[in-house]
């Protein structure tokens, strides 16, 4: 058995300031007592939805917050990554999504500090061989090896970093030992949910026809809806009702 390892990353993570994902902010107490700090760079999308003070207090003091503005045609994600990044110290870092639940944290990260003295980089390879931005758990002096570009070009979001890692590094596929599937898939221990943000995007752009999986969506919202513990903005809760009777032809 390898030598067991706790390495407590930091969480990076990016949020459009119109958005909020309560199922991940109340996994995100799961996680803490694993984890060391979670950075959140709120990013602009020319939303007339600001909900940053509302998560930024749920959140806690515990999380560190910083605001990005890109002025000079700089891609938002790579450049709310890199001001994320700049405000991260731990020897370890945690890119990952809102739309990422890996259903048993203890579990998740007790194979990490397993993997830890093997291996410098952990990831989930999705369809095509990207690296997936979901959850990449790496060594931050790897990062600092890489161009730290998680820009779009040439491929998508991250593919540079990915690139950039294989060269450094054997990447450890999550796979091999979680399985992970869509958010219904009751068996799946890492579920992801494409879409997630576009999809809240275009509800409220008032386009429920065109969301993405609106099965998936839907019990996502129902979910959400249904938790005794989260906390759920009143706009946010309207929305999400107003999606759900959209599909049902009147009240969710």
């Amino acid at each position: 058995m390898l030598k067991s390892t706790e390495i407590r990353p930091d969480v990076i993570v990016t949020w459009p300031r119109h958005c909020d994902y309560p199922l991940w902010r109340l996994r995100l107490k799961e996680h803490r007592r694993h984890v060391g700090r979670v950075v959140v760079a709120f990013t602009y999308h020319h939303v007339d939805v600001d909900y940053r003070d509302f998560v930024a207090e749920l959140l806690g003091p515990h999380v560190t917050c910083v605001d990005v503005t890109v002025t000079d045609g700089r891609d938002w994600r790579d450049a709310a990554v890199n001001a994320a990044l700049d405000r991260s110290g731990a020897e370890w870092v945690w890119f990952t999504e809102q739309d990422l639940d890996v259903r048993q944290p203890g579990r998740f990260w007790w194979t990490m500090s397993q993997w830890a003295d093997a291996y410098d980089a952990f990831a989930h390879e999705e369809a095509g061989g990207r690296w997936h931005p979901s959850c990449i758990i790496v060594r931050r002096g790897l990062v600092e090896e890489t161009g730290r570009h998680f820009g779009p070009d040439p491929v998508d979001h991250f593919h540079s970093f990915g690139t950039d890692l294989d060269g450094l590094t054997n990447v450890a596929e999550l796979s091999a030992v979680f399985s992970f599937g869509e958010f219904t898939d009751p068996s799946a221990d890492v579920t992801h949910m494409a879409g997630l943000t576009q999809n809240h995007r275009l509800i409220h752009d008032a386009r429920p026809d065109e969301v993405y999986k609106p099965s998936e969506m839907s019990a996502y919202l129902s979910a959400c809806l249904a938790s005794d513990e989260a906390v759920i903005h009143l706009r946010w809760r309207a929305e999400a009702r107003g999606y759900l009777g959209h599909l049902t032809g009147g009240s969710p």
